[in-house]
């Protein structure tokens, strides 16, 4: 299955760099949002979702997660933080989910009345980020800028 995820986003990451040379990206300045990485966005919130119903029954809790990435990816890149846990949990990326290579890092904070997924991407220098929330201490929101103190806009 991994094999497959590794073709798949590699297959992506050439159309998008093709369409990007080809200067196809309708003159936003970066890849669109569309069918492409917003199904792997979806199919994740599916599957998190999916988990954080079965660990709540188990466990009495959602779960948290931290992100999938120690730098926040500009472009579909492996994974390279899955292994990290919470302080206070006992369980890791790896033993809930397999993450494919993505171009964001995803993340789940946890309260006792929700969850929210937050994916994040490195765009033109600043970060991005899209949020599901479920419960009532989470937002949801689509893509957009992040702002830090100092940023010049």
């Amino acid at each position: 299955m991994k094999f497959l995820y590794k073709i798949t986003n590699k297959l992506t990451a050439a159309i998008l760099a093709l369409l990007g040379t080809l200067g196809l990206w309708w003159g936003m300045g970066y890849p669109p949002f569309g069918v492409v990485v917003a199904a792997t966005e979806e199919a994740l919130i599916q599957q998190i979702s999916s988990l954080e119903a079965n660990y709540l029954a188990k466990n009495g809790a959602y779960f948290q997660m931290l992100p999938t990435h120690y730098i926040v990816p500009s472009a579909t890149t492996t994974p390279d933080a899955l292994a990290r846990k919470p302080t206070d949990r006992k369980e890791s990326w790896n033993d809930i989910i397999i993450i494919p290579d993505v171009p964001f890092s995803v993340q789940v904070h946890q309260s006792q009345n929700g969850y929210q997924i937050m994916f994040t991407q490195k765009r033109n220098g600043f970060d991005w980020s899209r949020a599901y929330g479920i419960g009532p201490d989470f937002q949801t929101w689509d893509w957009r800028r992040e702002q830090f103190p100092g940023d010049i806009l």
